[in-house]
């Protein structure tokens, strides 16, 4: 599996695919601003005494007062979140039992969710929770007999990886793996997040330090020999391999439409082309005139005529008995 701010790819060895982590839940962003721009007037209006002249509050001990009205809006607003959670857990825990449904053996990236929360994310995760979503398949994957293991990111770099070896950083704008080695990813288009999630199943993680107060060191590996292996069985990358290997395919060169008006300009001109004396016939190239001819056919060449669709229907009958089926 490789969880994102609001997606998560999830890869067996058969079929990979992404799901939203909490798309369903209705996005409150609106409401909340609105609650907290109340609050923030009805606490401003019941302790003026808290405030300076410029509307920062003061400095040293200070005494709030919550007025009935204060504490109806923030029950509100503690309401909407609690039906927010209570969503978001329900389906977290369906999304867990649809990936263990695929295997009790999970394995996951370790990242850091605190980071992107601070960074650029905050919002995103607030809504999603992945960190939730990845704790609740931790619990239930041990339930199963199973268990989660997590990979170094530093060492297997699965999202700049590809089958042929070759390492080429993306930035976050980059949602596609395209290789300028191999040319897998060029032909048809293969999710970054989806590839690195089927990556993940063919690595190896081991714990080589454990300190008190700290978090395990993990040592990392990823095998691209049983990755390359798996991946023609594989239905997603299946299609992305046999388009990138249709690619690579050598085409006949087309002709240049200026040879081919230089040829036709010399028959014109040549007295050989004419069907007089020799009975040589002037050819020309298909899409640029009259398929075969004389110079005097061609020039007294008109465009067909459509017929009328009765005559067009009585052809087509008449000609009827001549089709060996009917």
């Amino acid at each position: 599996m490789d969880f994102g701010p609001s997606r998560v790819a999830i890869s067996n060895a058969v079929v990979s695919f992404e799901r939203d982590i909490a798309g369903e839940i209705k996005d409150k962003t609106k409401s909340t601003r609105r609650y907290h721009r109340k609050m923030d007037r009805q606490r401003r209006a019941a302790n003026p005494q808290n405030y300076n002249a410029n509307g920062t509050i003061r400095k040293g001990r200070k005494t709030w007062l919550k007025k009935i009205r204060y504490q109806q809006t923030q029950a509100k607003h503690a309401e909407s979140c609690r039906q927010a959670a209570a969503q978001r857990k329900s389906i977290h825990g369906n999304l867990t039992y649809d990936v263990l449904t695929l295997g009790t053996e999970v394995i996951v990236e370790k990242v850091s969710y605190k980071a992107w929360q601070r960074s650029r994310f905050g919002k995103s995760i607030a809504k999603h929770g992945p960190s939730a979503l990845e704790g609740t398949l931790t619990r239930k994957a041990e339930n199963a007999r199973g268990s989660v293991t997590r990979v170094n990111t530093y060492q297997t770099a699965l999202s700049s990886t590809c089958l042929c070896g070759a390492r080429c950083k993306k930035t976050l704008s980059q949602r596609f793996h395209a290789c300028t080695v191999c040319g897998l990813g060029t032909a048809a288009p293969l999710p970054r997040d989806t590839f690195s999630a089927y990556l993940a199943i063919f690595t190896e993680s081991e714990t080589v330090s454990r300190k008190k107060g700290k978090a395990a060191t993990l040592s990392s590996r990823l095998d691209l020999e049983a990755a390359n292996s798996h991946a023609p069985g594989h239905r997603t990358l299946s299609c992305v391999l046999s388009a990138a290997a249709f690619s690579q395919k050598p085409r006949p060169a087309s002709r240049p439409a200026v040879e081919v008006a230089t040829q036709v300009a010399a028959q014109v001109q040549s007295p050989e082309a004419l069907n007089t004396d020799g009975g040589h016939e002037l050819r020309v190239p298909r899409g640029l005139g009259a398929k075969s001819g004389s110079r005097a056919d061609l020039e007294s060449a008109k465009p067909r005529q459509r017929k009328p669709a009765r005559q067009v229907r009585n052809a087509v009958t008449s000609d009827a008995s001549r089709i060996p089926f009917l």
